[in-house]
């Protein structure tokens, strides 16, 4: 059984998100969508046992993960060999076709990661440890992602998540 942690937080694009250790699985509201300049950081620690887990940046609340809008799909996978999925899902379309990258999986089990998703004008860009992994282009508009979810209880244990706003907001 997949019980939820749901933290209801609102941010706006001139506000951040700050969430220490959050129970996985987790999913918190966005406010009124990403903009280009948001950074979305995590920072965490892949277990031993772990299988793959995902992030993703979605549309409205939806108890099933496959469901509705995900504009941005992030999904380790710990396989041999192992390789990151990337994709978008639609309401009533499904999985659009994904990427799928096996250069430099930027994962280790039982090491610590920090990893940074920014949001641009047209894309995601996205790195581990300060390495660029990859690029991603918005398949739906960015302010439809309106909830951060991340799932894989038992894959990975999450020490911080920090949504800021663009820096031109911030002076």
């Amino acid at each position: 059984m997949i019980t939820l942690c749901f933290l209801i937080l609102a941010i706006t694009a001139s506000q951040s998100l700050f969430i220490a250790e959050p129970k996985i699985p987790f999913i918190t509201h966005l406010g009124s969508g990403l903009v280009p300049g948001n950074k979305i950081s995590i920072t965490g620690l892949i277990l031993p046992g772990a299988y793959n887990f995902a992030i993703n940046l979605r549309n409205g609340f939806n108890r099933d993960p496959n469901g509705g809008i995900i504009v941005f799909h992030f999904n380790p996978r710990f396989f041999s060999p192992n390789y990151l999925v990337l994709n978008t899902h639609l309401d009533g379309v499904g999985w659009l076709s994904e990427q799928r990258l096996t250069e430099r999986f930027p994962f280790q089990k039982q090491f610590p990661f920090l990893l940074e998703i920014l949001c641009e004008q047209d894309r995601f860009l996205v790195s581990v440890d300060g390495q660029p992994v990859s690029e991603y282009q918005y398949r739906v508009p960015l302010a439809q992602a309106d909830v951060l979810e991340i799932y894989g209880d038992g894959e990975v244990d999450i020490y911080l998540i920090d949504v800021t706003q663009p820096e031109k907001l911030q002076e």
